[in-house]
């Protein structure tokens, strides 16, 4: 099911720091993996390549850290403050959060430019991207998909979102064995007008790169 929009900042504010993009709806980790490229972030497996996930495994793994905390939980009340999250976010305006879970491992990718070359050295997968790029919305030169070099993966999880007091509602979801919840991603844009070439497609910031007029940013 397509998410809505994101709450974001003005660009800048984040700089090089990575973002937390959390999941209304947590996914299967059998859908995608660090290394994957998908069409949208807000609902990432709707369309992303490699079908495998764990296809780019033995090729960045000395590119790839991951850390585990069990027994985790988080809560969020009010205002976001500073903590284990930073720079979080949510898919709808959140007055309050909660995340329980049996353990959360953090996955992370590092020389994101050696990721990309060593993912464009499969031709497969090289053309799949370049595929899924011209059905990405815009025109060429504004056309991008998005790189996944985070993942957050929680076990047996359960969360709570609060909306804002005026509508009093709260949305909860139990989710059984592991499940992404939320994502790190890096911008895939067409480097010139012609697609097919080996260096159409470059890195470029973190997402989300640019401003969305009227929306709000948190920071966790």
């Amino acid at each position: 099911m397509p998410l809505a929009s994101p709450t974001v900042g003005r660009r800048g504010v984040f700089g090089d720091k990575p973002v937390v993009l959390f999941l209304s709806d947590p996914i299967d980790t059998r859908h995608i993996g660090l290394g994957s490229v998908v069409l949208s972030p807000w609902d990432p497996a709707s369309a992303y390549t490699p079908r495998d996930p764990a296809y780019f495994a033995p090729n960045i793994r000395d590119l790839r850290s991951a850390s585990s905390l069990i027994n985790f939980r988080y809560k969020s009340e009010g205002e976001p403050k500073p903590g284990f999250f930073n720079h979080v976010l949510w898919p709808t305006p959140t007055q309050g959060v909660e995340i329980t879970s049996a353990r959360v491992v953090q996955e992370r990718l590092f020389h994101h430019d050696q990721v990309l070359e060593r993912i464009f050295r499969k031709p497969e997968t090289k053309n799949a991207i370049v595929a899924m790029m011209g059905d990405a919305d815009g025109d060429t030169e504004e056309r991008e998909l998005f790189l996944v070099v985070g993942l957050m993966i929680g076990n047996d999880m359960r969360t709570v979102a609060r909306s804002a007091p005026a509508s009093g509602e709260s949305f909860e979801g139990i989710y059984e064995g592991d499940k992404i919840f939320a994502i790190n991603y890096r911008s895939l844009k067409v480097r010139n007008k012609e697609a097919s070439t080996d260096d159409a497609i470059q890195l470029g910031d973190y997402f989300p790169p640019r401003e969305t007029a009227g929306k709000s940013w948190f920071s966790w």
